[in-house]
């Protein structure tokens, strides 16, 4: 158990370093930047921040195929994302000016829950814990979307 935690930190704080490297910039003022200024990529954005701001349903997005709107899970809206924001801007205090911001962040530290993950498997399947970190952070590290960021 003590080694299975030490793999985790150790994950874990590779991963960190990694993405500091990496993607400091962006972590430092991640609502500065968008990943993708074209495309599908720019699109997400777009249905996200539509949908935060101007909305009044959970699961349906007005900002495409007007007049009838479309289903937010169709138009790579990330419902648990930006419906989590709506909620927290209507209930506890107005975050949706960060939305970019929290997509951004939630898109780099997945590699590092990712990386985790990977670690806790590999320990599960008896690879010694400094080998599983190691292992974990490098399939976290080189996973095809990496490159895409």
């Amino acid at each position: 158990m003590k080694e299975r935690l030490y793999g985790i930190l150790l994950s874990g704080v590779l991963s960190l370093v990694i993405l500091m490297i990496f993607f400091g910039k962006i972590i430092r003022d991640p609502g500065k930047y968008y990943f993708s200024t074209t495309g599908d990529g720019l699109k997400a954005y777009f249905v996200a921040l539509y949908h935060v701001e101007h909305d009044t349903t959970t699961f349906r997005s007005a900002g495409m195929n007007y007049p009838f709107g479309e289903l937010l899970p169709f138009t790579d809206g990330q419902p648990p994302v930006v419906n989590s924001i709506r909620f927290i801007s209507e209930n506890i205090g107005d975050i949706r000016d960060h939305t970019v911001a929290i997509i951004n962040l939630l898109m780099l530290f997945s590699v590092l829950a990712g990386a985790v993950f990977l670690c806790l498997i590999l320990t599960e399947a008896d690879v010694k814990w400094w080998y599983a970190a190691v292992a974990s952070v490098g399939i976290a590290f080189l996973s095809p979307q990496i490159g895409r960021l």
